[in-house]
Order: C-alpha cells, then sequence, then structure tokens
C-alpha cells in the first residue's frame, strides 16, 4: 500500500522550500563585490580639446584609492612632463597640479593604490589650443617608483564583510539563515496539516 501526501501539504510544503530559497538568496545575494577601483571621470576627460592650458588634471575614482604611490604624469609628444608636484589623494578624488601646458597634445598617465591594495593604472590624451596636436601614447610608459605596500596607512575595511574570513562568516550566517527558515517551515507546515 503506498503512501501520498495530501495536494494541500505539498503545496505547503513547496512554498516553505520556495521561501527558504528566497530567504537564502537574499541573505547571500547582498555579499559586496570585491572590485578594485577604476576612474569613472577625470578633467580634462580623454580626447578633450581644450582651447586653454587646465591648471590641474583630477582624476575620479569609482572608490577612494589609498594616499600611497599615487602617480601622475603629464607629457607631450616630445615626453616633456608638466606634472609640478606631487598628486594629491582626496577621497576619490586625485588631484596632480601642472605648469604651463604650451599648444599642443598631452597624454596622462596615472597609477594609483585601489582601496583594495591593488595597484591600478591608466591613461588618457587631450589637447590644448591645436584640436588635431598629436597626442602621445597613452598607454605607452607608466609612472615609475611603484608603491610600497609597507608604506599603507591603516585603514578601515570598506565593508564590513570582506576577504577569506568575512567569506566564511557570510556562508555561514547563509547557512544559519537558511537552517532556520528551514525549521519554520517544517513547524508551519507541521501545524498546517489536518
Amino acid at each position: 500500500m503506498s503512501k501520498t501526501a495530501p495536494a494541500g501539504r505539498n503545496r505547503r510544503r513547496g512554498a516553505a522550500v520556495a521561501a527558504a530559497s528566497a530567504l537564502a538568496w537574499a541573505v547571500l545575494g547582498g555579499a559586496p563585490a570585491q572590485a578594485h577601483d577604476r576612474l569613472v571621470a577625470s578633467a580634462p576627460g580623454d580626447g578633450a580639446a581644450l582651447e586653454a592650458a587646465p591648471e590641474e588634471v583630477t582624476l575620479t575614482f569609482s572608490g577612494e584609492p589609498l594616499d600611497v604611490g599615487a602617480a601622475v604624469t603629464v607629457v607631450d609628444a616630445e615626453g616633456e612632463a608638466f606634472a609640478a608636484g606631487a598628486p594629491e589623494v582626496d577621497g576619490a578624488e586625485v588631484v596632480q597640479a601642472v605648469d604651463g601646458l604650451p599648444d599642443g597634445g598631452y597624454a596622462v598617465r596615472w597609477r594609483v593604490v585601489s582601496g583594495d591594495g591593488h595597484p591600478v593604472s591608466g591613461g588618457f590624451g587631450f589637447t590644448v589650443g591645436d584640436p588635431d596636436a598629436p597626442v602621445p601614447d597613452p598607454a605607452q610608459g607608466a609612472p615609475s617608483a611603484p608603491p610600497s605596500p609597507a608604506a599603507a596607512p591603516e585603514r578601515e575595511p570598506a565593508a564590513p564583510i570582506s576577504g577569506p574570513a568575512g567569506r566564511w562568516a557570510l556562508l555561514a550566517l547563509a547557512g544559519a539563515a537558511l537552517g532556520a527558515a528551514g525549521y519554520a517551515a517544517a513547524v508551519f507546515a507541521r501545524r498546517s496539516a489536518p
């Protein structure tokens, strides 16, 4: 003789499993993405044709780079550098002062240490005065003097859950939440049984 569960009981079990799955997805889906900071804007912008020389170059990142090892160069087609002093890191922005750019094309090459501790770099070009001036290859050559991880200042973690320990804690939390949801669903299903 075979025993089959009534249709109402199966629906309740299905609803309980769906609720537990939704809870697990909500817990696991909330995990922060681990990514390096990236350049999201600059002034002047990539490919900009300026009528007058800027006094500084501003790089805006998706996160806050560490205030260590930042380097920005501004060079013309002959390789002459026009950066004045060291770049300043202020939150998500890195600002590099430049000295009197004559008309011509320029490449900006930059390197910063992302908020997660990884160096990131890139480049772009712009012109001053003559929009048809040749722009040096922004990808050719990178700022020298790689950052020293030992010189990195102490910093609060960007998110409460990060790194391997954070992932294990998140998995433990998700497992506990899934177990609690399963237990609640089983109790609910048992009480609702005819």
